[in-house]
This record gives C-alpha cells, sequence and structure tokens, in this order.
C-alpha cells in the first residue's frame, strides 16, 4: 500500500488550523411575542461566532421570503433581525445554518414562536348630538316670563315672580293680598 504523506501532512494542518470549528446558533428571541396584524418585531439571533463565516436562514413561516445572512466579522452574533407580520396567525420562527453565498451553514437551530392578532376594533364614534334648539328667554326658579316682555331682536325680556301656590297663612286681624308681584299680610279694611 502507497503512503501519501503529502495529503496527510495537509490533512492534518487543516484540522490544526481549527478550519473544522464553526460558528453556532444558540437561541432566537423575539422582542416580544404578542404583536398586532401590521406590527413589527425585531428578532434577537444568538450564537457563539468563533471565526469562521456561516451561513444562517431565519424561517418566519409566514409566506414571507426567508432572510438569509452571512455570519461573519462584521455580522456576528447577536443578530437584530426586524420583521412585520401581515396576516393573523400563530408563526414558528426558525434559525438554522444553511448554505448562503459561498458561507457553509452554522451549527445548530433555535426556534421561536410568535402570536399575531388582529388590532382590536376602533371605538365606536359617539352619535352625533341633537341639534339643540336657540334658547329663548329663561326665568330662574320661582318667576315666570311675562308673555308680552320679549323683543327678538334685542333678546330683552321680563320676569315677574310667580304667584304662590297657595295663600299665605295670615295672622288674626290681616288680610291676605297679591299686587303687582307682591303678596303678603295686611291689616283688613
Amino acid at each position: 500500500m502507497k503512503s501519501f504523506p503529502l495529503v496527510s501532512g495537509l490533512a492534518a494542518l487543516f484540522l490544526a488550523s481549527g478550519a473544522l470549528a464553526a460558528s453556532s446558533i444558540s437561541a432566537i428571541e423575539p422582542a416580544t411575542a404578542n404583536i398586532t396584524t401590521g406590527g413589527s418585531v425585531n428578532f434577537v439571533v444568538k450564537g457563539d461566532f468563533d471565526g469562521t463565516l456561516c451561513g444562517l436562514v431565519v424561517k418566519f413561516a409566514d409566506g414571507g421570503k426567508d432572510q438569509q445572512i452571512r455570519v461573519r466579522d462584521k455580522e456576528k452574533f447577536p443578530l437584530n433581525i426586524p420583521r412585520q407580520f401581515a396576516k393573523p396567525g400563530t408563526y414558528k420562527i426558525v434559525a438554522e445554518g444553511g448554505t448562503v453565498g459561498a458561507a457553509l451553514g452554522c451549527v445548530g437551530k433555535a426556534e421561536a414562536i410568535v402570536v399575531v392578532t388582529d388590532p382590536p376594533p376602533a371605538p365606536a364614534k359617539a352619535a352625533a348630538a341633537a341639534p339643540v334648539a336657540a334658547a329663548g328667554p329663561s326665568c330662574p326658579d320661582g318667576y315666570a316670563l311675562i308673555a308680552n316682555s320679549v323683543k327678538a331682536k334685542t333678546g330683552e325680556f321680563t320676569c315677574a315672580a310667580k304667584a304662590p301656590a297657595s295663600k299665605l297663612a295670615c295672622p288674626a286681624g290681616t288680610n291676605y293680598f297679591e299686587r303687582a308681584g307682591t303678596v303678603g299680610c295686611r291689616k283688613g279694611k
């Protein structure tokens, strides 16, 4: 059997260089697990970056395009990924290694759940108030409007005290009287 020292030496060098080490995914966490339709949520993908370029695919299961990211020196863990959801539902979000361009997949897989609900209905508009009739002249309690005293052009009017519902109880030797808006008891004639 022939020996291939050059190939064995290159394999050993390749292993020693750490080229087989890989960056890995440990978690994906939404900023909030409950959002309303049309709302946006930020996902944080956590992991260990060991300097090895790797590919990461985030699948949102909402019918939209998956997010593909190359993890490298400029884009390393934790990664912030915003997403807007157009329809209500419960979505299982998966971040896993995958080939992205020339980058082989990162090691690992992480999942998260978000619940998207329709926003609550807008409060009903209050019914428009019925138009209030223009207020005419009004007198305070205990007074009545004198019918012919209202002058619409100037707004002038006159009020007079109402006659009591019952006559006053006058002491002996006096009689009840009403005159020009006044009432009372006086010595009888």
